[in-house]
């Protein structure tokens, strides 16, 4: 049953760096459609401002410190139910 939860995990740790990628563009295409719509500022524009503005640290954010402390806790209260998320979900 720990195997289980460490793959878990493992899981959330290798995913939640593209999630924020995802998320990250997502953001920058979504203000670049309503700055464009609103004000009419060329996408271009927008899009060449973000590029120049990437710093290394911002790259570097992408690996969240909270990502292995909600995993832990989620992994440890699904570790109490059996019948996996579905249980702790109805625990709720």
């Amino acid at each position: 049953m720990l195997a289980l939860q460490e793959a878990k995990l493992l899981a959330l740790l290798a995913t939640l760096p593209f999630l924020t990628l995802v998320s990250d563009v997502s953001g920058i295409i979504d203000g670049g459609a309503v700055a464009t719509k609103l004000y009419g500022q060329p996408m271009e524009t927008i899009i060449a401002s973000v590029l120049r503005g990437i710093e290394a640290e911002d790259i570097a954010g992408f690996i969240k410190p909270f990502a292995l402390i909600t995993g832990t806790v989620l992994c440890q209260q699904c570790m109490k139910t059996y019948g996996g998320l579905s249980e702790l979900a109805a625990r709720r």
